[in-house]
């Protein structure tokens, strides 16, 4: 993407860090609408991208404005009454062993389970490799207008620390090691779909949590009422998110209009 640049510090576990137009601060990750934020003092609030459990997702888009770069993911769900399952094995280089496993289903009475996991560890000659755990659960119901679900997500880390090359002598241990998690629960209520056209309302309680072992674990909570209308390639949407950390809170609303055409699309952000 154009105006993006991309830092790591190794190879598969490293860090990874997202710049727009230079600036590590300009990147926000939205995960189902939640904003996913860093909480503890490790990366001031930059975002660790091998800590954004990929493997969960089913849909990524990007939203482009001058000061920042808006990524929206959206995870995996279920929609048919047959079961979904899939196993994948996967082993190659830098010693890389991956086992990811999926089940989902949907009852005709509306009824939803899913249920995710992938464990993956690599070797790296420079370092900064190591094993990753995730998990991830949901559980809801949905008729043709009404939905509601509780979503868990969590992405666990042990990096082995790295080494640096600043004029080709390798700094060993340069880089210190880590070990922790991120994670992000969930409710959430919606009438009708927000990728439908026609109007769409929804609210979600959310709580964040990341923890690292010489640090202590911290969490924050989020609230969102959104809503908005879908019509004929125009997607008019309203925003309000409270945060809620440490006794104090903050009300951030925003609002977004955007038309889409073949060949054009125009679109404003507040």
């Amino acid at each position: 993407l154009p105006g993006v640049t991309y830092m790591t510090t190794g190879f598969l576990q490293a860090p990874q860090v997202l710049a727009w137009h230079g600036d590590v601060g300009a990147v926000r990750v939205f995960i189902d609408g939640v904003e996913r934020e860093e909480i503890t003092p490790r990366t001031a609030g930059i975002t660790d991208f091998a800590l954004v459990p990929l493997w969960t997702l089913e849909q990524v888009t990007v939203e482009e404005t001058p000061a920042e770069l808006r990524v929206h993911a959206r995870t995996w769900r279920v929609e048919r009454t047959t079961a979904s399952t899939r196993t994948d094995v996967l082993t190659g280089s830098e010693n890389l062993n991956l086992f990811r496993g999926f089940f989902g289903k949907r009852s005709s009475n509306g009824m939803a389970i899913q249920i995710a996991a992938q464990q993956a560890s690599t070797a790296s000659v420079p370092g900064m490799d190591g094993d990753a755990l995730g998990a991830m659960a949901r559980l809801g119901w949905a008729n043709r207008d009404w939905s509601v679900d509780a979503t868990w997500i969590r992405q666990g880390m042990k990096r082995n620390s790295g080494a640096r090359f600043p004029l080709s002598a390798p700094v060993l241990g340069a880089f210190p090691a880590f070990s922790g998690s991120s994670s992000l629960a969930y409710v959430r209520a919606a009438w009708r779909n927000p990728q439908a056209d026609g109007p769409w309302l929804q609210v979600i309680a959310a709580s964040l949590a990341a923890a690292k072992t010489q640090d202590t674990t911290a969490s924050r909570s989020q609230y969102v009422v959104s809503g908005g209308l879908n019509r004929a390639g125009l997607r008019l949407t309203g925003t309000a998110r409270m945060r809620a950390m440490g006794g104090k809170a903050e009300l951030a609303p925003s609002a977004h209009a955007e038309w889409v055409a073949r060949f054009l699309s125009v679109g404003a952000t507040v």
